[in-house]
């Protein structure tokens, strides 16, 4: 359920509050392009959350969603 300041679309982009994250999905031994890391990079310059995720880190997800 989505709380009041809450955004969320399927391109990775979750909004709530004044918290920006930025996640890449991946499967389990697949890797960011170079464009994608610089993206990471850039937003990351930002001071926007960034992380790269598979599937196995499931609970880390819940973790930083929270």
């Amino acid at each position: 359920a989505r709380g009041p300041g809450t955004y969320k679309d399927d391109d990775g982009l979750a909004f709530q509050s004044a918290r920006l994250v930025a996640i890449e999905l991946k499967t389990e031994k697949g890797k960011t392009t170079p464009a994608q890391s610089e993206w990471l990079r850039m937003l990351g310059f930002c001071g926007v959350e960034t992380y790269v995720f598979r599937p196995s880190d499931v609970d880390k997800v819940h973790e930083v969603l929270e």
